[in-house]
């Protein structure tokens, strides 16, 4: 029976406590990258939210442009757009809140008949217009 005993083989309890601490080290080296992927992957999900709002609401400017007969800033304000008389750069500017983003649309050339009308849709985080999530713009089709 003593024979058996010593003949066994097995791990020693240092070479147990070695092998999980540096299956620990391992593992918390892992950590910072997986952390960091998280918050890739929340901002890569809040831009292409942004990018959702700001295709849609170019499509509705777009379709209104092609299809409506009454006045343009009517049918956006119609919409829930507010219009921007003041710091506005371009020729009309709107600003609405969608889908819990700030929304700034600017268009020009809306009259003109020497130059093609442009539209152009900045969705922010919010209104302080410090982050901006998603930025579109268009040339919108001309009435017949």
């Amino acid at each position: 029976m003593n024979h058996f005993i010593r003949s066994q083989k097995g791990l020693t309890l240092i070479e147990v406590l070695v092998a999980i601490v540096l299956l620990g080290v391992i593992v918390v080296s892992f950590i910072p990258l997986f952390i960091q992927s998280n918050r890739i992957n929340t901002h890569s999900k809040d831009m292409i939210n942004a990018t959702y709002v700001a295709q849609t609401l170019l499509e509705d400017i777009h379709f209104i442009s092609k299809k409506t007969d009454d006045d343009f800033k009517i049918k956006l304000i119609s919409m829930g757009y507010e219009e921007v008389v003041n710091n506005c750069p371009t020729s009309f500017c709107f600003q609405q809140e969608n889908s819990g983003y700030y929304i700034w649309t600017e268009f020009t050339n809306l009259n003109s008949q020497e130059s093609l009308p442009h539209a152009i849709i900045k969705v922010y985080e919010d209104h302080s217009k410090e982050q901006l999530e998603a930025q579109m713009e268009t040339i919108l089709p001309l009435k017949n």
